[in-house]
Parts: structure tokens; C-alpha cells; sequence
């Protein structure tokens, strides 16, 4: 009998390191799938070098003239205020009410002056080429125009959580978007974050990878509004939609092949 059992013993022993071995491959999380921007130090006192966006369809711009001369007179070339007993909880219709809706074909309709083409002007060169067209027919004398984007936005879908989030901040980077919609989850892949962006009608697909400190030279490293970022799931997640359902039902699952072993071989 003494014999029997160390036979018994000696030929379940492997199957013991198989389920040790299932254990910690599926409980292990490296740091390079984790950490964001490895080896950054690198980059440390580089020159950042911002991007100029241009002006697309769908934006809202609020446009905002004055002069320093005769005030009263830039009054008719601003949009009249709108009271808050007109909002309603449409954020698109209200910031349309508020601002100017850029057509398909890149005109905006302002008062006095009438159409105005965006076609690839930046916020600033528009504020240039609107000042200049009220200077140059007779409008208004030392003019000051401030042009905004009031619906500058992203998406977000996948393990990130889906939501559309506003910002106001000129040249947002995708480390601060991310920071805006709460960060990763755990089960989100950090090295192929995809991003959808649309400029002057072409459809644009970047990957860009959170861990890798390159990821400051990448193009999708500043934000674009209207991008959508999505975040895939990593293995676990993807095994967790299956059959075994992730590390502990794997464990689970091995625990019973060993049993059977035994109770075959016993």
C-alpha cells in the first residue's frame, strides 16, 4: 500500500506544477503593461510644438468684436445675448444660440458683414481676416475681434467608459483627456489606444501606445476636437467574455482536471 501511494504521489506532482504554473501566469501583471510613458526622463527639457488646428464643419465659434474707439458702434456685429429663459438642456442648440454654426461648406453668417468662409483659417487667422475685412470696408475703426470654439469636444468608448466630455482648453493633450474621463481601467489596453479623427473631410485612424514616452512626438498626442478614443480590452477582459471567464475560473477549472487525475489514478 505505502507503495502504491508514493506512486500515486510522485505521478500527481506534475500535474501540481501545471496548476501552479496556470496560477501565476494568469494572476501576473507586467509593469510595461501598466506604467504609462516608460522611460520619459528623456524627454526632459525638449521643445513642445503645438499644433495649429483649423476650423471644420459642425464647430460653433462664438466671435466677439469691439473697438476701442467708438464702442457703441461694434454692437450691431455681435450676436444679440440670449437670456437663460430661452436655454434649454440641448447643449448643441444652446451653444448654437450662443455662438455661430460653421456650414459644410465652411461659411459662417454674421451680422452686418454676412457670409464669411473658415476654409483653413485657424481661430486666429480668422480673428485676422475678420478684422481686416471691417477695416477695410469702412466698418468699424481700430477693430478687436476674439474668436472661441464653444463646442470643442471628445468621445470616449471602451475600457475608459463612453461618455462625451467639452474642454476649453487650447491643445489638450490625450494624457489630460484621459484624465478628464477618469483614467484607464485596469482591464484597458495602455500600448494601442485608437483614435478617430475627421480634418477637412479625410477620415484619420492613429494608434499611439501610453507606455512608450515616445508617445509625446506622436501627431495623436494632441487632442483634436471632435476625436473619438477608444480604449480595446486587454486579455483578461477578452478571456472574461468566454467560456473561462478569467484567472479564477481558470484556477477552478484546472483544480478539476487535477481531482479527476486523481480519482482516475486512485
Amino acid at each position: 500500500m505505502s507503495y502504491q501511494k508514493n506512486i500515486n504521489y510522485w505521478s500527481a506532482k506534475p500535474i501540481y506544477y501545471i496548476l501552479v504554473f496556470i496560477i501565476c501566469l494568469t494572476s501576473c501583471s507586467t509593469k510595461k503593461q501598466i506604467v504609462y510613458l516608460q522611460d520619459i526622463d528623456v524627454y526632459n527639457n525638449t521643445a513642445v510644438v503645438l499644433p495649429d488646428n483649423t476650423i471644420q464643419p459642425n464647430d460653433i465659434l462664438s466671435i466677439q468684436v469691439s473697438s476701442a474707439i467708438d464702442e457703441e458702434a461694434s454692437e450691431p456685429y455681435n450676436k444679440q445675448n440670449v437670456s437663460n429663459s430661452n436655454m434649454n438642456g440641448n447643449m448643441q442648440g444652446n451653444l448654437q444660440m450662443l455662438g455661430y454654426l460653421v456650414s459644410k461648406e465652411l461659411m459662417i453668417k454674421l451680422p452686418v458683414l454676412g457670409e464669411v468662409s473658415t476654409a483653413g483659417k485657424t481661430l486666429k487667422g480668422l480673428e485676422i481676416a475678420i478684422e481686416k475685412r471691417l477695416i477695410e470696408d469702412n466698418h468699424l475703426n481700430a477693430p478687436t475681434v476674439m474668436v472661441t470654439l464653444l463646442n470643442a469636444k471628445f468621445t470616449t468608448l471602451g475600457e475608459m467608459g463612453s461618455g462625451t466630455h467639452y474642454f476649453n482648453e487650447n491643445n489638450l493633450t490625450i494624457l489630460q483627456a484621459i484624465g478628464k474621463a477618469g483614467d484607464l481601467d485596469i482591464r484597458g489596453r495602455r500600448d494601442d489606444i485608437v483614435i478617430i479623427r475627421e480634418v477637412d473631410g479625410v477620415r484619420q485612424i492613429g494608434h499611439v501606445d501610453l507606455t512608450a514616452s515616445n508617445l509625446l512626438d506622436s501627431p495623436y498626442y494632441f487632442i483634436k476636437p471632435n476625436d473619438v478614443i477608444y480604449v480595446k480590452p486587454n486579455e483578461v477582459r477578452v478571456r472574461s467574455a468566454g467560456f473561462i471567464t478569467g484567472p479564477s475560473a481558470l484556477i477552478g477549472f484546472a483544480t478539476l482536471l487535477v481531482t479527476t487525475a486523481l480519482l482516475i489514478k486512485n
